[in-house]
Formats: structure tokens, C-alpha cells, sequence
């Protein structure tokens, strides 16, 4: 609990009341619930989100554990399971073809037919020990797998067969000597993914992405280039503009890859529109990858939840987005931003030299540039710090400090200690070989101003090498500190609008900026003065070593416990397990330290003819 980061304005480690409140409980091992506001980190310390989690737990009996589940507090979850049936016994139909057309080959040059994938970390079927030889390419190829060998079942299908009972020799022996396979399946997560691709089967439909000729100008105005829905159970489809089947996706490894990213719910942009969704449940959150800039390929990730009501009750069971190749969406946005409405003068655009645009996203990352492409991905305080520190001053955007209480630092290595030697005859046998070496340097040295002289008569000089000192670091436990950024107050999602004043902030020049909201989406339009240039001052959101001053600040010696934190005592004493006698047998003599008297009367003696001789 030490790590969770409480929403707040504490500088210190555990200086929460309700968060050391939450921890001694679950310490005690009591069963109890509370709600925390907190922080949340994302992408690698880059962005930051704040919500109220609720944190549940209970003691387990027995143990000195307790379990506990941490959930956000508005947080529903749909349930939605097919029971897969046996083909021909059941009634059954064959549930593979939800994921797989069954009229096209998923092998071979037809590869991409598959527009599916799993979410490879989930274990939806395994094999602990196969009698097979047979091997798949890739967690889709097993799903459908064991979704074949699941129907076409004589007997009611295990879903689990540990190989519990099984002859332990016989269940790590070689595949051959198995009776049966040993294999592990989730039921739930099986029978919920072909639940989700039931419903998502007509996303793939060609029926569905069949466009007519003003539908198809649309795609290729806006650089759509493809569509895609990931769902609660870790599947994802897609569609691409064109489909292109003679397009593989393979990795370096010439693996099967899929041309989104596959972990679904563990996803950035999954992450982002659901949250968004309950500030905003009409718009969509767009993003490109950090950094993006000078990049070719770049592509902007457009994202938005899909919520099911029940009861009164939402939860999210997907979310859907478009991918645009981001030089295209760019100039299209550009383009219509510079159009005039009919009636009103609009010699002032983007387009225009006299200013610089930038389209920012809800973490102050830059999605637009009409200045430099390459700060494209970057964070906006980087490129123009003044203007980030004036919108923060506008509480357009906020300051939230977090930590990393796991992080880790580089220290460099220290090569003397205050330890002194323990003198052994040893010791004075390398004196001696030192003596000698010295000599010998000595003399090399005299050789060398000899052949120095010579040299410089015959004008030769041998080549001068730069002695390079490396540093050695080791890398050690510390605290981070990050300032990152997020909507303030004066961020309003459906009507929003700010201006300001940069007095004298470059070249004996006033500067302004004004905000605007771009309407259904997390994204402002900042345009600033391109004619006056406010110098470079940067606002980063680079990591900082976290100090804590405990030697000039009574209060933070008091804020930070380290060794006070509450601890639950062991409930009964073992100091005693009758079956220690067994072991006295061979216990107690590794330990011992003995002198073996000859060996300290020859040493002494060498010590002292080398000390005296």
C-alpha cells in the first residue's frame, strides 16, 4: 500500500492518514472496504489520471496473507458467456467460424484472412504435456485448436486435466508414455470470448465495409486506414481501407503479427476512452506515439467506449477506433480549420505565417504542429515552456506530482573503504614483489628519457592516446518525482475557450496565446504569436531524484516512518519441531573454527624473519 499515490497535496511517503489507516488494516488482517482518490501513473510516468478507487479486503485464515482486490469505484462489469456445445451430439454449431471465415484458408499467401487476435498474455487453453508433435504459430492457431477439440468431444468436455492422479513418472516422462494429454482451459474467458465474437462477427462482415464511391473518397480525404473493436475478453478485430489481402503481418521473427495492438484491455488507448467516457461519453481520444515526429508511417489512434446499460448500471464491454495515417488527418485538419463561413472574414488561419498552431491532447502531448513536424509526440512544455506555465496559470491545464517508490538510480562505485587489512605473511611477500615491480619501472622509466632524446634528433614522435576514465555505477534503490500534467478546472469538455497576455517574453516583445476546444474529442487548439518568440525556458516532465531534507525539516523526519509503520505479531511461538532431532546428527560442526598449530607457528615465524631481515 506504501506505493499507492493519494490524490493530494503531501510531499513526504505515507503522510496520508487514510492510506496508513487502509494499510494497518490490511495488515491486522481485517475484512473492510474503503475509497481512496488516487493517482494513477501511465504510459512509463508520461501521463497521469486521478480517480476513486475502492480497495476490498480480507484476511486469509491460516496465513499471515491478506487478499485484496482494488477496483475503480464506478466500475460495472457485463457478464456474457455461449456454452459451446458438441457438433452433432448437442446441436451444437461450430463456434470457430465466428473467428474464422470458414471459406478462407488461414495458412500460406491467405494469412491475413485472419482479422482477429487474442490477447497473448490470457491464458484462454494450454497444453501442460501433449502426446502430439503438433505445434502452433501463434495463441489464435490454439484457441481454434481446442475449440475443435472441445466440439468434436465423444464425452463431456474437461476443461481442466492437470494430470492429477496420473503416475508422476509417468506424467514428466517423454510424450510418447502419456495416456492423455494434460491441458488447462478457462471456461469463463473461453466462453465469454466466443460470446464477444458472436457479437462482433458482422464488424468483419464484407457487407458491412462494402462503400460506395463518396464513401471511399471520404476514407482516402481523411487517410482512414483502418478499424478496429477490442473487447472485455481480450479479443480484437479489424478491418483495413483498402483490404488488401496479399498484405502480410509478420514481425522480424517472420511470426504472425497483427497490425494492432492485441492486448485489448491492457491497452493504453482501451484504458483512455473508457475513462474519458464518463466526462465526455460522446467524443472520441486521439493519440500518436511518443515522439512521433520526422517518422514515416506515423499513425493517430482515434478510440471511444462502448458502454451496456442494465438496471441503470454501465459498463464497459468494448471500444472501437479508426487509425489515420497522421500527415493526411493533419492537412485535412488544417484545411478545414482555414475554411471561411460564409460571411466572415478568415484571413487569420493556421495557414497563416503570423502564428503557430498546435493541437494538444488532454497530457499536453502535441498531436499538431504547423511549427516544426519533428515536435510532433513531444510534450508541449518542451517546445514553448512559457506558454505551458501560463496555461497551467490559466488552470487550463494542472500540475500533479507523482513517484515511483520502486525506481531505481545509478551510484557510482566506491573503490576504498575505512577497513583496515588483517596483516598475514602474505601481505609481506607482495611488499617484496611490489619493491621489485617498482624498480623495474624505475629503470623502463630511465630507458624511456633515453629513447626520448633519440627521437627528438630524428624528429619521430610516437602517437599520444587520451586516457579515458570510466565511471562505474551500480544501481541502487530511490525515490522519483515527476510533474506531469492534466485538464484543471478552466477545461471545460463541452464549451471552452481562454486567452492570455506573454508580456515581454521574447525580443522586447509581447506575446498572447489563445485555447480553444475541439468539440467530441480530449483535444485543444493552442495558437500562439509566431512573431514573437518567447525564448526556450522548457517545462519537462523528466524524472527527478526525490530528496527528502530530514536533517533540516522536523516535520519531514515525522512524515516519513520507516521502521514505525504498524507490524502484526506472530499469533503462536515455534521455537521447537520435534522433528529437529533427526537433523542433530549433522548440525553443529560446520561452524567451527579451529587453529591448526603448525601452520600459526610457521606463519609467525616467516613474519618475523621478514620484519627484522
Amino acid at each position: 500500500m506504501e506505493v499507492e499515490l493519494v490524490d493530494s497535496n503531501g510531499t513526504f511517503r505515507n503522510n496520508d492518514s487514510q492510506l496508513l489507516g487502509v494499510r494497518e488494516e490490511i495488515v491486522m488482517q481485517y475484512k473492510s472496504y474503503h475509497t481512496l482518490h488516487v493517482r494513477i501513473p501511465q504510459d512509463d510516468f508520461r501521463r497521469v489520471t486521478s480517480r476513486r478507487q475502492q480497495y476490498e479486503y480480507n484476511g486469509i485464515d491460516g496465513t499471515p496473507y491478506t487478499l485484496g482486490l482494488t477496483i475503480p469505484e464506478k466500475a460495472n462489469w457485463f457478464r456474457g458467456e455461449i456454452e459451446i456445445m458438441r457438433i452433432g451430439k448437442d446441436e451444437g454449431i461450430n463456434v470457430s467460424h465466428y473467428l474464422d471465415n470458414p471459406n478462407q484458408p488461414i495458412s500460406g499467401t491467405n494469412l491475413k484472412t485472419r482479422k482477429w487476435s487474442i490477447n497473448p498474455n490470457w491464458h484462454y487453453c494450454d497444453y501442460i504435456r501433449t502426446r502430439s508433435d503438433e505445434t502452433f504459430d501463434n495463441k489464435e492457431d490454439l484457441l481454434v485448436h481446442f475449440l475443435n477439440k472441445i466440439q468434436a468431444s465423444s464425452t463431456n468436455w474437461r476443461w481442466k486435466n492437470t494430470g492429477v492422479g496420473i503416475n508422476k513418472n509417468i506424467r514428466h516422462s517423454n510424450k510418447r508414455h502419456l495416456e492423455e494429454d494434460i491441458y488447462e482451459c478457462d471456461r469463463e474467458l473461453v466462453q465469454s470470448l466466443i460470446f464477444d465474437a458472436n457479437v462482433t462477427n458482422i464488424f468483419t462482415s464484407s457487407k458491412l465495409w462494402k462503400f460506395d464511391k463518396n464513401e471511399s473518397k471520404i476514407i482516402e480525404m481523411y487517410g482512414a486506414l483502418m478499424a478496429f473493436i477490442a473487447t472485455r475478453s481480450g479479443l480484437t478485430r479489424w478491418i483495413e481501407f483498402p483490404d488488401d489481402h496479399q498484405n502480410h503481418h509478420r514481425n522480424g521473427n517472420n511470426e504472425y503479427e497483427p497490425p494492432v495492438d492485441a492486448y485489448a484491455t491492457e491497452s493504453l488507448w482501451y484504458q483512455r476512452a473508457v475513462e474519458r467516457y464518463e466526462s465526455d461519453p460522446n467524443s472520441f481520444v486521439y493519440s500518436v506515439p511518443i515522439n512521433a515526429g520526422g517518422k514515416s508511417g506515423t499513425r493517430v489512434t482515434a478510440t471511444r467506449a462502448v458502454f451496456v446499460t442494465k438496471h441503470g448500471r454501465k459498463a464497459p464491454v468494448a471500444v472501437v477506433g479508426i487509425q489515420f495515417d497522421h500527415q493526411t488527418w493533419s492537412d485535412r485538419f488544417l484545411e478545414i480549420t482555414g475554411t471561411c463561413i460564409e460571411g466572415r472574414d478568415c484571413k487569420k488561419t493556421c495557414t497563416n505565417a503570423e502564428f503557430d498552431c498546435y493541437v494538444l491532447d488532454d497530457n499536453g502531448f502535441i498531436l499538431i504542429t504547423t511549427k516544426k513536424q519533428e515536435d510532433t509526440g513531444k510534450f508541449f512544455g518542451e517546445v514553448d515552456g512559457m506558454v505551458m506555465e501560463m496555461l497551467v496559470n490559466s488552470d487550463v491545464y494542472k500540475r500533479v506530482r507523482v513517484y515511483d517508490f520502486q525506481a531505481s538510480c545509478p551510484q557510482p562505485l566506491s573503490f576504498t573503504s575505512p577497513a583496515n587489512f588483517l596483516f598475514t605473511p602474505f601481505y609481506h611477500l607482495k611488499w617484496f614483489l611490489s619493491w621489485i615491480l617498482t624498480h623495474l619501472v624505475y629503470i623502463a622509466l630511465n630507458w624511456n628519457l633515453v629513447l626520448a632524446d633519440v627521437l627528438d634528433d630524428l624528429d619521430m614522435h610516437p602517437p599520444i592516446h587520451d586516457y579515458v576514465s570510466i565511471n562505474k555505477t551500480k544501481l541502487s534503490p530511490c525515490d522519483k518525482e515527476y510533474d506531469l500534467f492534466m485538464y484543471g478546472r478552466s477545461y471545460n469538455s463541452h464549451n471552452f475557450s481562454s486567452n492570455g497576455i506573454l508580456n515581454k517574453c521574447g525580443h522586447n516583445c509581447d506575446g498572447y496565446f489563445n485555447v480553444h476546444y475541439i468539440p467530441h474529442t480530449n483535444l485543444i487548439l493552442v495558437v500562439t504569436d509566431g512573431r514573437c518568440q518567447c525564448g526556450h525556458n522548457a517545462t519537462t516532465i523528466a524524472p527527478r531524484v526525490a530528496t527528502y531534507d530530514v536533517l533540516n525539516s522536523t516535520e519531514a523526519l515525522c512524515r516519513i516512518p520507516l521502521t514505525s509503520l504498524p507490524r502484526k505479531r506472530p499469533e503462536s511461538c515455534h521455537n521447537y519441531n520435534s522433528e529437529e532431532k533427526e537433523l542433530l546428527e549433522d548440525c553443529g560442526k560446520g561452524g567451527k573454527i579451529e587453529i591448526s598449530s603448525p601452520s600459526f607457528y610457521i606463519g609467525l615465524l616467516l613474519s618475523l624473519v621478514l620484519t627484522y631481515l
